[in-house]
């Protein structure tokens, strides 16, 4: 077992990550879904958000508005199920807002 930022990781989880980060279909979406994010989510949401990546399966958004970061983490799981409908399911899991 690895331990990795406070948590516990068996052999087998960080195998199948890397995989998954090998994989350049996966990869291809990722990339789309942070390119498309105006597109996706509007451009009001578009302009206050100054940094977003993708590690994992988690979607990580800087954005300089505490109202807009409180509103989006409300609507959290209908951001999620917008990106699974537009790009596939599997690829994000989880939003975290900064």
């Amino acid at each position: 077992m690895i331990i990795r930022n406070n948590k516990i990781k068996s052999i087998k989880e960080i195998i199948q990550s890397y995989i998954e980060e090998l994989d350049p279909e996966q990869r291809l979406v990722k990339a789309k879904i942070v390119n498309l994010w105006k597109e996706t989510m509007g451009e009001t949401i578009a302009k206050r958000t100054k940094k977003i990546y993708i590690i994992g399966k988690t979607l990580y958004l800087h954005l300089d508005s505490a109202i807009i970061k409180s509103e989006l983490y409300y609507m959290r799981q209908a951001i999620l199920e917008k990106l699974t409908e537009k790009y596939g399911s599997g690829i994000i899991e989880k939003i975290i807002f900064k």
